[in-house]
């Protein structure tokens, strides 16, 4: 024993150089860095967090909670108090992620800051690593130019709306020839498109921008999903077919998102197929997320296709289009992913394979969301894990 006494200290020599040298590189990060426990306290700052909240000094922010640290506001000025859903310090219970925005320290309140919080792993209890940075030029104006397109898609849609009740009650009223019926008929329908674009291009915008009215709760899939359904139109509702696993826990989730979620995949169920062709929706429980499918049987994918770009913005398949259906935006699988994303999930779609493995018509679309009894205490619900814009 006393002969491996030297290696051992040499050992532990290097051990402390190298954590000096982590803590020299650290300190002459540009963004503030903190650690918090399971109590949301302060446990490690770097230089630049010391600078800003400590007076230069780390060991005045040791034992802090971070609520008293920096009062928070949304982009458009307003305060997100420490218990509201949205506040970085109920997000972190819902797993990694990150949102933008202002800081107030007493004073004016700063440019738009990205936090971004990771769950730290095989330690003692329960941290958090927050790292708190400033926006670059670019990603400052993409974000501006977000914020005026939310802006923009909220004065529109009361003339639209405006615009399409005057539609409706002309058609109810009015007895026109032919072909003045039939343009009547066509300008309904395109300010009933117009709409639809408007609202999903609002809730993209709403999530790019962290402005997004999320409501976490607690709450069974089944009652969700059901839930979701009964709002429904008699004659869809009649397509879907539900078929839950009994393995599947109790989520926090938001419901309201989820049923977004699924009312534009069934969207685009109805557009592409005929009103006969059916839907399931299944759901069970894998180690590490939940899995939910959503099955038609409509014109699904036949050519080699990136899926992947399925859900990029703007993007349709030509396979998919003909001029006696209304031309989509492109719009809905891009909300679909952003949703997801904001719940701490993902989605990915493939082709319909029958048991036997080959393919049939139809598309696959997977949504995943976090397992809660599959992951640790940090990630033990849905997270908020959000794409940088930039």
């Amino acid at each position: 024993m006393p002969a491996e006494q030297p290696a051992a200290n040499a050992l532990i020599e290097q051990l402390r150089e190298s954590l000096g040298l982590l803590q020299v590189a650290f300190d002459a990060a540009a963004e503030a860095m903190l650690i918090l426990d399971g109590e949301r306290r302060i446990r490690w700052a770097n230089q630049k967090a010391a600078d800003l909240w400590g007076r230069g000094f780390t060991p005045l922010l040791t034992g802090k909670p971070f609520a008293e640290l920096v009062v928070l506001e949304q982009l458009d000025g307003q305060i997100v108090l420490p218990e509201a859903p949205t506040h970085p310090l109920q997000l972190m219970g819902l797993g990694d992620g990150e949102r933008r925005y202002r800081l107030s320290c007493g004073g004016p309140s700063s440019a738009p800051q990205l936090l971004r919080w990771t769950a730290i792993e095989g330690l003692r209890g329960s941290f958090v690593l927050l790292i708190i940075r400033d926006l670059g030029p670019l990603e400052t104006a993409l974000l501006e130019q977000r914020r005026f397109v939310n802006r923009l898609a909220h004065e529109l849609r009361t003339p639209l709306a405006i615009l399409s009740g005057s539609l409706h009650q002309l058609a109810r009223k009015a007895r026109l020839p032919g072909k003045q019926e039939q343009r009547l008929q066509q300008a309904r329908e395109e300010a009933h498109r117009m709409g639809d674009l408007l609202d999903k291009l609002l809730v993209l915008s709403e999530l790019d921008t962290d402005q997004f009215p999320w409501r976490f709760e607690a709450i069974s899939l089944r009652t969700a999903l059901e839930s979701w359904m009964q709002g429904l139109p008699a004659a869809d509702r009649a397509r879907i077919s539900l078929n839950l696993s009994n393995d599947v826990p109790e989520l926090v989730l938001d419901p309201n998102a989820l049923g977004q979620v699924l009312s534009h995949l069934l969207q685009n169920s109805l557009r592409f197929s005929n009103r006969q062709s059916p839907v399931q929706i299944t759901a069970s429980a894998a180690p590490e997320h939940i899995e939910i499918q959503f099955t038609d049987w409509g014109p699904g994918m036949h050519k080699a296709t990136d899926h992947s770009a399925m859900f990029d913005r703007f993007t349709r398949l030509e396979e998919h289009r003909d001029s006696s259906r209304g031309e989509g935006a492109g719009l809905g699988l891009s909300v679909v992913r952003s949703l997801m994303e904001g719940m701490g999930g993902d989605v990915i779609c493939r082709p319909n394979h029958n048991l036997d493995g080959l393919q049939q018509s139809g598309m696959v679309v997977e949504l995943h969301l976090p397992n809660p009894s599959g992951g640790d205490d940090v990630s033990a619900a849905p997270g908020a894990e959000r794409r940088d814009p930039a």
